[in-house]
């Protein structure tokens, strides 16, 4: 092979292996992102079932309490996923 031949190949090894790479980083940000927000799934799931149970014992500033909570983990999730529409349409 010619000496232009090798440095093709390899500038197209390295071109490849930067693709592989980024796409390997872009898979990393959006696992890390999934495992926050469903972190944050389970604490509206606990927030919103201590909500309710709250309520059914008429502890109504509590239950708002709880409630003010869960809101604001929405809002953390939608933060969290908002750059990640695999995450963000995943339903959890």
């Amino acid at each position: 092979m010619t000496d232009s031949g090798n440095r093709t190949s390899e500038e197209q090894k390295l071109r490849l292996r930067a693709i592989g790479e980024a796409a390997r980083a872009s898979f990393a940000r959006t696992h890390d992102a999934r495992e926050q927000a469903y972190k944050l799934s389970r604490d509206v799931v606990r927030n919103s079932a201590n909500c309710i149970r709250a309520t059914h014992r008429g502890e109504f500033e509590q239950a708002q309490q709880l409630l003010d909570t869960v809101a604001e983990l929405v809002g953390q999730m939608e933060t969290v996923a908002k750059d990640h529409p695999a995450v963000y349409y995943a339903g959890f």
